[in-house]
């Protein structure tokens, strides 16, 4: 990540842009959070909300927020950025900047979680 953000300070296109930087893999929310837990050794829990009821609640939240021309908390979207993977992509700043990343996010997580863990009170 150190090296994405001396590659982003040294190129002027970057300026004034926002990237995303990972490994060369995209990521759901869910592979972020199983993966999360297993490098916290954490059981993932085997229960999953019904994607039927997600998309169902989705399209209320589409349907109030039309209603009331507001976004609703819930709707689609909200549910996108839930279960579709490439959300937390890098290919963004490996197009603008050729960023190439040295570590994976399986790697690099426990490293992660041993700093946050010794950084908490």
């Amino acid at each position: 990540m150190i090296e994405a953000a001396i590659l982003a300070a040294w190129t002027p296109i970057a300026n004034g842009r926002r990237y995303i930087v990972t490994d060369d893999q995209a990521f759901s929310v869910r592979e972020l959070y199983e993966a999360i837990c297993q490098a916290l050794a954490k059981q993932i829990p085997r229960w999953h909300f019904p994607l039927g009821a997600l998309r169902l609640s989705a399209t209320l939240g589409d349907w109030m927020g039309r209603l009331g021309r507001k976004r609703a908390p819930f709707d689609s979207n909200a549910l996108a950025k839930m279960i579709e993977p490439d959300l937390y992509s890098c290919k963004k700043i490996a197009k603008d900047l050729g960023y190439r990343p040295s570590m994976t996010f399986e790697n690099a997580l426990p490293k992660i979680i041993d700093w946050y863990c010794q950084a908490k009170p």
